[in-house]
């Protein structure tokens, strides 16, 4: 009834995505039944394989579940989107866009984008452990000022990659939730590596 509807606790959370073994559609309802709203899920990329290097272990397949699931226990997904991944390509960029167009129609109502800003390897992190490994360059003294030559994943590519994706964003009319610590970030990058 109403009052009950009214007396319901909501709530909205951090989530990490699971595989549907793992996560099926009985908890994704139990989700919706206990008042879960929005859950934050960290993809970071639309790239399997990178995912697969930040130890995200969850495919795009598992992504298309949870939007099948969200949209139909009306669940929103907020999408947190990490640009420039040390592995990542022009074709990973390509890609992020493509699929930011074929999942409009479906879930521009279940899926609310958060671009991140480019990259920060910071120390004592795994990256930066790896660095000289991962064949990375350290291009300026900021987080952000590295290069994968290999890739041609340099500070002015990810700037360039997070305009794109931010048009693609507007351009389709998705949610988004801006933060202007990334903007900050950006407008940096923007000035420094012209």
């Amino acid at each position: 009834n109403n009052v009950e509807k009214e007396k319901r606790l909501i709530w909205s959370s951090f989530f990490i995505l699971r595989k549907e073994k793992i996560f099926n559609e009985e908890q994704w309802k139990l989700t919706a039944e206990g008042g879960g709203v929005y859950l934050v899920i960290g993809i970071e990329s639309f790239s399997d394989e990178s995912r697969k290097h930040l130890g995200k272990n969850f495919t795009n397949e598992d992504i298309e579940f949870a939007l099948q699931m969200a949209k139909k226990y009306n669940i929103k997904l907020v999408l947190l989107y990490l640009i420039g991944y040390v592995t990542e390509t022009e074709q990973d960029q390509l890609n992020a866009i493509k699929w930011l167009e074929d999942h409009y129609e479906e879930y521009h109502d279940t899926v609310i984008i958060n671009l991140g800003s480019s990259l920060g390897i910071t120390e004592g992190t795994p990256l930066r452990e790896n660095f000289e490994a991962l064949k990375l360059v350290k291009v300026d003294d900021t987080d952000q000022g590295w290069s994968n030559p290999a890739t041609g994943n340099t500070p002015k590519r990810r700037t360039e990659w997070y305009l794109q994706l931010q048009e693609t964003v507007e351009r389709l009319g998705y949610k988004q939730i801006i933060n202007h610590d990334n903007r900050y970030i950006l407008e940096r990058m923007m000035r420094d590596h012209k």
